[in-house]
């Protein structure tokens, strides 16, 4: 695949994984970057707790407990697994350009705190919530509804 520098590949990912992916946001920093025989190590119990209608995930990592929820992306998101890839000569070669390719994709994300239960309130939540929002917020508002919207206050109907 040949493509310009700084570019993300996300249209064809049919050599992708096609077993569903289990992605994790963990409160912590590991220096690894690569695979790693996660499923064997990382132990994930689902406990007899619901907040906000997600049940809570219950897992340790290097001896701390980490309390988790899984939540779906918004429709019309999706997370994907980046793999580099140097277009030219070797990745020595200073005059290589990268490129960035999607290797796999993932629906949802497991989200861990250390010792707290999800909540509503935790930023990752929060933030999935601002994605499907955004577009309404941001969404161009019709002159007539801003018309109405001024004589329901110059009525005291919204105050």
């Amino acid at each position: 695949m040949t493509a310009d520098p700084g570019v993300i590949a996300f249209g064809n990912t049919a050599d992708a994984t096609k077993e569903p992916l289990c992605a994790h946001l963990l409160p912590c920093a590991i220096k690894h970057n690569g695979q790693a025989l996660v499923s064997q190590y990382f132990q994930v119990d689902q406990t007899d707790i619901e907040i906000d209608g997600a049940p809570v995930l219950s897992a340790s990592f290097r001896g701390r407990d980490l309390k988790g929820a899984s939540l779906p992306f918004p429709e019309g998101y999706k997370g994907c697994i980046l793999r580099r890839q140097v277009s030219a000569g070797n990745k020595y070669d200073e005059k290589a350009q990268d490129a960035w390719v999607a290797d796999s994709e993932f629906t949802s994300l497991t989200y861990w705190n250390h010792d707290t239960v999800p909540t509503s309130a935790d930023p990752f939540r929060r933030a999935m919530e601002y994605a499907e929002l955004a577009p309404k917020v941001h969404a161009p508002v019709a002159l007539d509804a801003m018309e109405a919207m001024k004589a329901r206050l110059a009525q005291g109907v919204l105050q």
